[in-house]
């Protein structure tokens, strides 16, 4: 095991201290998340602020890999057909189809995409 120094994610004075604007130290949560699940096929499932630490420089640390296991071809497919239609197209009708579809909701579950 090693100790991985930084502060969380949640440290208001930690991510000010960066000197980097917030914008872009959300940016590179994002993309990294999105590299990691789409490229790389790996999916971090304890993804809560004390498992992201920022360095001083605003360089990202993940730590605790407890969570952790990689997706198939199909899930994967099915995360980016997912965020194309609620970030991309915001058809938010099209995103219960691929969650229905995959087994992630049940056709007849009392959710609404009405409210989006």
């Amino acid at each position: 095991m090693e100790e991985v120094p930084g502060r969380p994610i949640d440290d208001s004075a930690a991510v000010d201290a960066t000197g980097v604007p917030r914008v872009d130290l959300a940016n590179r949560l994002l993309a990294s998340f999105l590299a990691q699940v789409l490229h790389d096929g790996l999916y971090h499932g304890d993804p809560h602020p004390g498992n992201y630490l920022f360095q001083p420089d605003g360089v990202v640390s993940f730590i605790d890999f407890g969570l952790v296991r990689y997706f198939t071809v199909a899930e994967t497919e099915m995360f980016a057909s997912m965020v194309e239609a609620a970030a991309v197209q915001h058809d938010f009708s099209r995103f219960r189809r691929i969650i229905e579809g995959g087994g992630l909701l049940l056709p007849d579950a009392p959710v609404s995409t009405n409210d989006a």
